[in-house]
């Protein structure tokens, strides 16, 4: 009966593990909340900012921000876009505090065999985010490390762009 209980346990933990996902590509609720947002800072320029929740890395950040500005920059009519001032950010504590960890170990042990064993406790789980200034042109773009076609970017990293029907 205790070896039902604990697989039963054991199985709804890796279930609610498996529910946490990095933060999709959306739209934010509100400038708080975890997504895109943008805003209008100057005749052809936008500030454009990423919040991502525990689980979102650096990267994805950093990629979301800069497929936004693409996909603003083709939608306004224009063909590239140059990135002025960026800012990013880490909030160690995590804009919802602490969160459970969960592991997950398969072990040997002389006699007993091999089993699962859970772990909980509280971890602190950075929380990253960031925001670009742009401003979108149209003609040729110069070469630059800062200057992006817009279309390049939206066919390159289309594939790892992780939208909410996407995400469970």
């Amino acid at each position: 009966m205790f070896r039902l209980s604990s697989l039963a346990a054991i199985s709804a933990l890796l279930v609610l593990a498996a529910c946490a996902k990095p933060t999709p590509y959306q739209a934010a609720a509100d400038r708080s909340g975890f997504g895109y947002s943008e805003q209008v800072i100057g005749k052809d320029q936008y500030r454009i900012g990423f919040n991502g929740n525990g689980i979102t890395s650096r990267e994805t950040v950093d990629r979301y921000l800069r497929y936004r500005a693409a996909e603003l920059t083709d939608e306004q009519g224009f063909d590239y876009f140059i990135i002025g001032k960026r800012t990013e950010y880490i909030d160690p504590q995590g804009l919802a505090g602490r969160q459970s960890q969960i592991s997950f170990a398969r072990r040997q042990e002389l006699l007993i065999g091999s089993g699962i064993r859970a772990r909980f406790g509280e971890e602190v789980v950075d929380q990253y985010g960031g925001e670009i200034d742009i401003l979108m042109q149209k003609g040729q773009a110069p070469a630059s490390a800062n200057v992006h076609k817009a279309r390049d970017v939206l066919a390159s990293d289309e594939a790892s762009i992780i939208r909410p029907k996407n995400a469970i």
